[in-house]
């Protein structure tokens, strides 16, 4: 006993040649590419002056009780005591 594979759709089997000349394709992943390395760059900008803490887990209920949102949005920390609660 064996999987034997149907193939219902047979199209999305076969590979087709476009007509697209291969520079314009050549092209317009290498200005894919350039704009993929600006957008990595921002990101890398934008996450170095996040600051992060690493604390021990003892120090949870320390840490809850430090931040605070200004909106008054819920923390994970007070949404994960609430939850076990």
């Amino acid at each position: 006993m064996g999987f034997r594979f149907r193939n219902l759709v047979p199209e999305w089997f076969q590979a087709r040649a476009s007509r697209v000349d291969p520079s314009l394709v050549r092209t317009v992943v290498e200005d894919l590419q350039q704009l993929l390395a600006v957008e990595f760059l921002e990101w890398r900008g934008v996450i170095s002056d996040v600051v992060t803490r690493i604390v021990p887990a003892l120090s949870l209920q320390a840490l809850n009780n430090e931040i605070k949102s200004e909106e008054g949005d819920v923390t994970i920390l007070e949404y994960e005591s609430a939850a076990r609660t």
